[in-house]
C-alpha cells in the first residue's frame, strides 16, 4: 500500500543543469496504513532507463540499513559536463520485508567548467552615447541556421549582462522573466539551461533575441548609477548544442555571423520601466522568413571575465494575471 514520490535531486525535480558534482537524492514514502516507516534504502544511478533496468549501474548505494530520505549523497563515479543521469530508490519498510520501487527520475550535468563555453559575448555595434552610463534601445539579435538530420536532443545555454528574451523559429524559448537575475555581478553572473528539441525544425531555423539592460545595466539603489559592475550592458552569450540520431553533433554559438537591428524599445531599466514605440516595432523578426540582409553584423566586445553558475532554482515568472476591479466611492 506503499509508494515512493517526490524525488528531487539538491531538493529540485528533474533539474536541468546541475554543477553539484556529488548531488543529493531525497524522497517521501506516501500510502494508507499505520507503520510506514523506512527501515532502509538503496538508491542506483545509470546512464539510461535500460541500463537502469538492465543493472548496469554508474552507481549503487546497496542496501542501507537507515531511515534516511533527505540528501543521500552521490558516491558514484565523478560526473561530466551535459552528463544525464536517471535514477531510482527501493525502500524498505518496517512493516514489509519486501521492497518498494519508485518510479525512474533524472538529472542532467550543466557546463561544469569554462572551456565549455565556446560562445563569443556579442553585442550590437557601439551607439553615440554607448558609455555603460546612458540607457540605450534594446537590440534584436538574430542567426540562421540549418538543422542537418533527425535530432536526439538539443540543449540551449544563455546568459546576458542586461535582460534577454530567446527564441526558435519565431517561438520564445521558456517563460522565464528578466533573465538572467540579479547577483553580484562583479562575482559571477547566471546562465539558463533550456531543452529545446521540439523547437527545433529539420531544415532551415532562426535563433532571435531581444536583448536589453537588465539587472546588470540599471541603476542601483546604492550608487544610483548604472555602471557599477564593471563594463557596459547588452552583451549576450549563447550556445545551442545539437545531438543528432547518427551521433554527430554540432554548436551554434554567439559569434560573428549574428546580425542585429534597433528594436520597438527605446529604453527600459528595472527601476525606471521602459520606453516602447510601436512604430518601429519589425514584425515577424523572429520568423525563418524575416530578411535581415539590412541588419548590421554584431561586434565581439570587449566583456567583464564574468565566472558563470547555472540556475536551477524557479525563475521569475508570471504566476496569475491581476484583472482590474472596479471600485466605487459612495462617500466623499
Amino acid at each position: 500500500m506503499a509508494r515512493v514520490s517526490e524525488l528531487r535531486v539538491d531538493y529540485i525535480d528533474r533539474p536541468l543543469g546541475l554543477e553539484n558534482r556529488r548531488p543529493r537524492f531525497s524522497w517521501t514514502i506516501e500510502g494508507e496504513g499505520r507503520d510506514l516507516r523506512q527501515a532502509a534504502y538503496r538508491v542506483q544511478v545509470a546512464a539510461h532507463e535500460a541500463a537502469l533496468a538492465n543493472g548496469d549501474w554508474l552507481w549503487d548505494s546497496g542496501r542501507i540499513a537507515s531511515s534516511r530520505s533527505l540528501d543521500v549523497v552521490y558516491e558514484g563515479p565523478d560526473l561530466a559536463s551535459r552528463q544525464r543521469c536517471v535514477w531510482r530508490v527501493n525502500l524498505w519498510l518496517m512493516a514489509d520485508g519486501e521492497p518498494v520501487q519508485s518510479a525512474a527520475s533524472w538529472f542532467e550535468m550543466g557546463l561544469l567548467d569554462a572551456d565549455d563555453w565556446s560562445a563569443a559575448w556579442i553585442a550590437a555595434p557601439a551607439l553615440e552615447g554607448d558609455d555603460g552610463k546612458t540607457p540605450l534601445p534594446a537590440a534584436l539579435l538574430r542567426r540562421r541556421f540549418s538543422s542537418a538530420g533527425p535530432l536526439i536532443a538539443a540543449r540551449l545555454y544563455v546568459t546576458a549582462l542586461g535582460a534577454y528574451e530567446i527564441s526558435l523559429n519565431g517561438r520564445r524559448v521558456g517563460d522565464a522573466h528578466l533573465a538572467p537575475e540579479s547577483t553580484d555581478f562583479r562575482r559571477r553572473g547566471l546562465y539558463q539551461i533550456h531543452d529545446v528539441t521540439d523547437l527545433i525544425g529539420s531544415d532551415e531555423n532562426v535563433i532571435a533575441a531581444l536583448l536589453g539592460d537588465g539587472w546588470y545595466g540599471s541603476a542601483f539603489a546604492w550608487k544610483n548609477e548604472r555602471g557599477v559592475f564593471g563594463g557596459p550592458p547588452n552583451r549576450l552569450r549563447a550556445q545551442l548544442e545539437l545531438t543528432y540520431a547518427d551521433g554527430g553533433r554540432e554548436t551554434v554559438s554567439t559569434d560573428e555571423a549574428w546580425r542585429t537591428a534597433a528594436s520597438a524599445i527605446a529604453s527600459s531599466e528595472i527601476y525606471d520601466g521602459e520606453v516602447y514605440d510601436g512604430r518601429r516595432e519589425l514584425a515577424g523578426w523572429s520568423e525563418v522568413e524575416f530578411d535581415d540582409r539590412a541588419w548590421a553584423l554584431v561586434v565581439l566586445p570587449e566583456t567583464l571575465d564574468l565566472p558563470l553558475s547555472a540556475q536551477v532554482s524557479p525563475p521569475i515568472r508570471e504566476t496569475e494575471i491581476l484583472r482590474a476591479t472596479p471600485i466605487t466611492e459612495t462617500d466623499p
